[in-house]
């Protein structure tokens, strides 16, 4: 229900599902759950300005799965942390986040996605010939 009301811009009812959700799956001690519901919340955090809240919930999902066999969730870090940055218009550290996860990623999903990221920042960067290699990937 959450994810609806995100989506849909109701970010307090929103919220109020994934607190929720993380108090429970703290209960019933589910790790990649309660990691999950703080990523949303991370999320709603971002969405709304309030980036020093996103990173922070991001910073917690992250110590939850960093270990995690599955690279798919810290690839996630990786993203959500360059995403806050990109934001703050911290594009250095933006950038930072976003070539450790392209380092790390083995699927093309995220490859295309960290690509991207990068090439996005040096269009705001204006840096277009730049941009235009990220685009053109290896």
């Amino acid at each position: 229900m959450g994810v609806i009301y995100s989506d849909q811009g109701n970010y307090n009812t929103a919220r109020e599902y994934f607190e929720e959700g993380l108090v429970l799956a703290q209960e019933v001690h589910d790790r990649l759950q309660a990691s999950l519901f703080l990523r949303n919340l991370g999320d709603i955090a971002l969405s709304t300005g309030d980036f020093d809240n996103a990173l922070s919930f991001f910073e917690k999902f992250r110590r939850l799965i960093q270990d995690t066999p599955d690279d798919f969730y810290l690839n996630m870090v990786f993203f959500d942390i360059g995403e806050v940055a990109r934001f703050q218009g911290n594009y250095d550290k933006a950038i930072v986040s976003f070539e450790k996860g392209l380092a790390g990623a083995k699927s093309e999903y995220w490859k295309a996605t960290f690509y991207l990221g990068l090439a996005n920042i040096e269009q705001m960067r204006n840096h277009s010939i730049n941009a235009k290699q990220h685009l053109l990937m290896p």
